[in-house]
């Protein structure tokens, strides 16, 4: 995590998000009050090479370390740490956190877990299958929602920037002063080229992420556009078409439009709009039956 005094910002550091390139270009704009928590022997020499300032000021008033490392979170003398949950970090800024801007980066489950499983087990030769990861449990310790939201479960930072689309979401924050940025991806080596999760997570794989992640899911509506729910879409809906008749006939239409119906609501959830949803689906239902078309008159060309 960082803490910008001099633009009023704090980042609330979540996992597999690209975070520790965040937190290095974020450190190049610290001055010498602001904190800067510590990172990893090898990311803090990625921040003396981007020229970033180090770790600072995140140690307890009056303590003066000593040479060596500090292990995080260790009670008594370090106050600010990376992972640090948001609802923490406001009880220690005060009133600090109500003038700041506050934010954090989420990603797709799906994504944060084949991330971590890549992360976790680096050595393709001892890497075991994905189901392994995820019966061991691990595959659950990159859920965000805790980090962000308070005992209630409510978000309490001010922006929640999709790591899908940072750079819309860091638009928001050069709206509130803060210069742009040049991120490194320090750990982006770590996952094998062309390893995207619809290649690597199994049916039930999905469904353990489903489960863990469910907040997640629901306040970001992650899911809704991605292969894995197009997928099983597309299952359903060539299911639907072989047991109701033809696929222009009214009858699997009017089906086909009350499932989706369906499928909105629930993705959307108690709290959520499934219009919006429902419109997206269609939308993807119809690209999607284009493309087919497309590839099938390229072959009969």
């Amino acid at each position: 995590m960082i803490v910008l005094h001099g633009y009023r910002l704090v980042y609330v550091r979540t996992r597999k998000t690209a975070s520790t390139s965040l937190e290095i270009a974020l450190s190049r704009l610290a001055g010498p009050d602001d904190i800067v928590t510590a990172l990893s022997p090898r990311d803090e020499a990625l921040r003396r090479e981007a020229g970033g300032r180090p770790p600072q000021n995140h140690f307890h008033p009056g303590l003066v370390p000593g040479p060596g490392p500090v292990a995080q979170g260790i009670a008594g003398r370090v106050r600010f740490h990376n992972h640090m949950p948001a609802r923490h970090i406001r009880a220690e800024l005060g009133d600090q956190w109500d003038r700041y801007v506050t934010f954090t980066v989420e990603r797709s489950p799906y994504d944060k877990v084949t991330s971590l499983y890549f992360h976790q087990y680096r050595d393709p030769s001892d890497r075991p299958p994905i189901d392994y990861f995820i019966e061991t449990g691990e595959f659950a310790d990159a859920l965000n929602w805790p980090l962000y939201t308070d005992t209630g479960s409510r978000v309490i930072v001010d922006h929640v920037l999709r790591d899908e689309a940072l750079d819309d979401g860091f638009d928001q924050l050069v709206a509130a002063g803060l210069p742009d940025l040049d991120l490194p991806r320090a750990k982006a080596h770590f996952r094998p080229p062309h390893s995207h999760y619809r290649d690597v997570l199994t049916s039930a794989a999905r469904r353990a992420i489903e489960a863990v992640y469910a907040p997640e899911f629901e306040m970001h509506g992650y899911g809704l556009g991605d292969d894995p729910t197009l997928d099983r879409f597309d299952d359903a809906a060539r299911a639907l078409a072989l047991a109701r008749g033809p696929i222009g006939s009214a009858d699997l239409v009017t089906v086909l439009a009350a499932q989706v119906a369906t499928l909105a609501s629930i993705i959307a959830g108690p709290h959520g709009d499934p219009e919006p949803m429902y419109t997206a689906l269609i939308r993807d239902q119809v690209d999607h039956a284009r493309q087919q078309r497309d590839a099938q008159q390229s072959v009969s060309d």
